[in-house]
């Protein structure tokens, strides 16, 4: 804060009192006394207008004309006084000249024709540019005027002058500013009175305690006096001879605390050189330790690493806290040795509340400037999660590793399976020609497609990404799922299904991986075998709540009932936490991974668990307001066809059975090995003018090119070619996206030749 002398604020308080006391007058002026004035000339006027009221019936009007004249004569605070007739017509006025005019301003005619009293302030001839009136402001006056009967006939107006108010405020103001400078002369002088008689006495004595400031104790001279600062002076004097003598004293002790500091700073530097090394290596567990082991100095991070409290560590043996497996005798041989450095690698510590730490620790020896052997400082490196990590890494590499090997065997199993289902369905298709044996072949063939499901698990478990869901019979997928992921256990089932259980629109690989993961938990949840109840049932949700995170909407509940030991309640928040398990070799990645791909579709998963009882685990999917086709139900005759077929596959069974199937079917075939091949023979068919009625390709060819790039230079060839993809890789891009790739159908290996018949019937169909 700036410094301000006291002479200064002296005159500074006088002036705010002096500025106060003139503003309380001001404002009192401005407030009380100017307004009082002001109202005590309207309330004469209004006493004007109400007297002349009384007299006008008694007057006519010449004598009423004489009166007006003089009254505005007599009091200068009027400066216009008439009456007026119901029209605003002025019969009187205070200036002859103006009898005769019409007055048609709003509150004048409100006053003159319906007889209402009022006040106003009033512009004076605005519209007449040659008076002398003209802009003059007044607060008009109205009351309305009657005859000697007592009826209304006109009003009285009386005009009092605003100049003339102002005129009087002026003079106020003028008196005000008269007083305002005496007053602050009076103030002023007061000032320069109480300057002389304190602030002079107080530099005086400014100047004695500067003096004091540079060690002259004695030359101190300070004139007494009988009041108030004389005994300022006198109280000065004596304190100057007290600290003349403690300043003896002080000097006497400082000679001794110097000595004192030269012994410490010793002792300190022994102490800094085991500090500082300590903390250059604070970013990990730090340990000193001295000759017997003791913990002498310990940092948060190790005190974390073993689970206990920093202060806890202090006075421990060291051998304790690390549990090194060292006896204490060997220990204490080592860390006397200069050149000694312990070294411990993937040693692993059981905290205090339990769990286990893997760390990697290293003991260096502690020595003074002499060299001798003071202590140890162990640096100690939780290695835990980078370990964990780790093993993490090398799982997830193993699980890419098996991903890429089931896609491929699904791939090859898929075109296995299209050569049998395409064998079993024109051998089928014959049988129903000549003897009874249809009924068996269309069984082997539903199996041989229900075997498909296998190898789709199997493409699941290789892909990520979104879900490609369709619509699915709830109640048969449910049975089947559970029954797959039962075989070989030594538990029952129980179904509690409903018979109009409403459909879902569901990824049925996903969804079975779900069903799958929570069979096995509850299979290994019932050591000694068991019944798990598997019940199903329509929820409509209109209100869910925060635990039941869920949309408004229909709704499928599949439960899983166990009857095993049920789950602690202290893992009910963890149970959904990737790599969280209970299980001596899980992986704790199947709850999580069942819980996103619920979440993906829209649902959610919960459960309901109690010690003794068992678990409930619980799977939301949204319900579809579609119908489920069982395409199973009743068996349909393939759809025959014409025009010629092009068919390109790296598989010869494949491309075989193909033939067969679509010479049975009424095509003339011709088959490709690979892209190439199939772009040549396409190439030599349009210079024919024999030109394919559709393409069928393989879009895994085994050192092919691009089958996207075959499909784009076919369409380069032929713009209106018609292409069908066919793969045994069902991913999301060629179920959802194959129409991008330039092909106008998809089929899914493996199928048989009903499958192939509608999709051709299909695709030519909709190119004519």
């Amino acid at each position: 804060m700036p410094f301000m002398k006291i002479k200064t604020k002296l005159y500074l308080i006088m002036a705010i009192l002096a500025v106060v006391l003139v503003g309380e007058i001001l404002l009192t002026m401005n407030f009380l006394t100017i307004p009082m004035q002001r109202e005590d000339i309207v309330k004469k006027a209004w006493r004007h207008a109400y007297s002349l009221q009384e007299v006008a019936p008694m007057l006519n009007q010449a004598q009423m004309q004489q009166l007006v004249s003089d009254m505005v004569a007599r009091d200068p605070q009027l400066s216009y006084l008439l009456v007026l007739d119901r029209d605003g017509k002025a019969v009187v006025h205070s200036e002859p000249g103006r009898v005769g005019m019409v007055f048609e301003d709003a509150g004048t005619l409100s006053c003159a024709r319906y007889g209402k009293s009022l006040q106003q302030i009033y512009t004076r001839d605005r519209d007449q540019l040659d008076s002398s009136y003209q802009g003059k402001k007044t607060i008009d006056i109205l009351i309305p005027n009657y005859d000697k009967e007592g009826k209304h006939i006109g009003a009285i107006n009386i005009g009092i002058s605003m100049d003339y108010l102002g005129q009087l405020a002026s003079r106020n103001y003028l008196v005000f500013f008269i007083c305002g400078a005496v007053l602050l002369l009076i103030f002023y002088l007061a000032t320069q009175k109480l300057y002389r008689d304190i602030i002079s006495p107080l530099n005086e004595t400014v100047d004695a305690i500067r003096r004091m400031k540079s060690g002259n104790y004695d030359e101190i001279n300070i004139e007494e006096r009988q009041d108030e600062l004389g005994v300022l002076a006198c109280e000065f004097n004596s304190m100057a001879s007290r600290i003349a003598e403690l300043m003896a004293d002080l000097k006497e002790a400082h000679e001794e605390l110097e000595n004192r500091v030269k012994q410490r700073t010793t002792e300190l530097a022994a102490e800094k050189e085991r500090l500082d090394v300590t903390l250059s290596s604070i970013g990990e567990g730090v340990v000193s330790i001295g000759l017997d082991g003791i913990i002498v100095l310990s940092n948060e991070a190790l005190a974390k690493i073993v689970g206990v409290n920093s202060s806890y560590l202090l006075g421990r043996k060291m051998l304790d806290v690390l549990q090194i497996p060292i006896g204490e005798a060997d220990f204490n041989k080592q860390m006397i040795k200069r050149d000694t450095v312990i070294e411990l690698s993937n040693h692993r510590i059981i905290t205090q509340d339990g769990g286990e730490r893997l760390v990697d620790a290293i003991g260096s020896p502690i020595q003074n400037a002499a060299g001798d052997v003071e202590g140890m400082v162990w640096v100690v490196r939780d290695i835990t999660e980078k370990q964990r990590f780790e093993e993490e890494l090398i799982k997830a590499a193993k699980l890419e590793s098996l991903g890429i090997l089931a896609s491929g065997l699904a791939h090859d199993f898929n075109n296995l399976l299209t050569v049998i289902a395409g064998n079993i369905s024109l051998a089928r298709m014959i049988s129903e020609e000549t003897d009874n044996s249809g009924e068996f072949l269309y069984e082997a063939e539903k199996a041989t497609l229900q075997a498909r499901d296998l190898a789709q698990q199997l493409l699941t478990f290789s892909r990520g990404g979104e879900p490609v869901k369709k619509m699915v019979s709830t109640t048969s997928f449910l049975c089947n799922s559970v029954n797959f992921a039962l075989s070989g256990s030594n538990v029952a089932c129980e179904f509690i299904i409903p018979e109009q259980l409403w459909n879902v629109e569901i990824d049925e690989g996903r969804i079975s991986q779900v069903l799958n993961n929570l069979v096995i938990n509850a299979i290994q949840a019932m050591f000694d075998g068991g019944t798990i109840r598997i019940s199903a049932e329509n929820m409509d949700i209109d209100n869910p709540d925060e635990k039941l995170p869920l949309a408004a909407g229909k709704y499928v509940r599949l439960s899983i009932a166990d009857q095993g030991k049920g789950i602690p309640e202290k893992y009910y928040s963890r149970i959904f936490d990737p790599y969280f398990t209970t299980k001596e070799n899980g992986s704790g990645l199947g709850l999580a991974t069942s819980q996103s791909i619920i979440q993906k579709h829209g649902g959610c998963l919960t459960f309901d668990s109690r010690i003794g009882r068992g678990t409930i685990f619980y799977v939301y999917l949204p319900a579809s307001e579609q119908e489920h086709e069982n395409k199973d139900a009743v068996p349909m005759l393939p759809m025959k066809g014409q025009g010629r077929i092009l068919v390109m596959d790296d598989d010869e069974p494949v491309r075989r059975v193909l033939k067969d199937m679509l010479v049975s079917l009424g095509y003339e075939i011709d088959t490709a090995s690979d892209g190439k091949e199939l772009i040549e023979l396409y190439r030599n068919a349009l210079q024919s003018g024999r030109k394919y009625a559709a393409v069928i390709m393989d879009l895994t060819v085994h050192g092919g090119k691009d089958e996207a790039q075959v499909a784009s230079s076919l369409l380069s060839l032929d713009p209106e070619a018609r292409l069908v993809a066919s793969s045994g890789y069902s991913t999301e891009q060629l179920v959802t996206s194959y129409h991008e790739l330039g092909f106008a159908a998809f089929i899914a290996k493996p199928y048989g030749i009903k499958d192939l018949s509608e999709v051709l019937q299909n695709s030519l169909q909709s190119h004519g």
